[in-house]
């Protein structure tokens, strides 16, 4: 199950609706920044908090920010979409033997609140040495109700 924290969700639509005049948004989402999880200790619900999370150590991580290169509409009005750029997740020397099962997103480099929680395909991504790793793209799509307005379901 996927979480996606409202203010998440601001951020993204703030910035898409801030460039639709003139065309897709592309650039960084201030404050958003992608992160590597080895454990969940608690459901993934709405009630998931990063206290619940247990983030990567393995050497040369750290979280990455989101930059959003398109955004997109569709035909009908009713949605909005964005692909954030593919994030490149590779450990740089003898590494910690972890197994990465989820994407988290916080608001901070380190620390900070959690904004939302993307699971992996079972059972998870190993990042044991240097030719260990993976890529990620992080896609939010968002429905509109009858007023225009986003629909967050949470």
């Amino acid at each position: 199950m996927q979480v996606i924290c409202k203010a998440f969700t601001r951020k993204w639509l703030a910035a898409a609706w801030a460039n639709a005049p003139t065309g897709p948004f592309a650039g960084p989402l201030h404050g958003s920044f992608a992160a590597l999880i080895t454990a969940v200790n608690a459901n993934v619900d709405e009630n998931l908090t990063a206290a619940d999370l247990t983030e990567a150590t393995y050497t040369g991580y750290v979280r990455q920010p989101m930059v959003m290169p398109t955004t997109t509409y569709d035909e009908a009005g009713t949605s909005v979409e964005g692909a954030c750029g593919m994030l490149t997740w590779q450990p740089t020397g003898a590494a910690v033997s972890e197994m990465v099962v989820g994407v988290a997103y916080f608001d901070a480099l380190t620390a900070g609140n959690l904004l939302g929680y993307d699971p992996l395909p079972s059972p998870g991504e190993p990042m044991g040495d240097v030719t260990n790793g993976f890529s990620t793209i992080t896609v939010l799509d968002l429905p509109f109700d009858a007023q225009g307005e986003s629909v967050t379901v949470i």
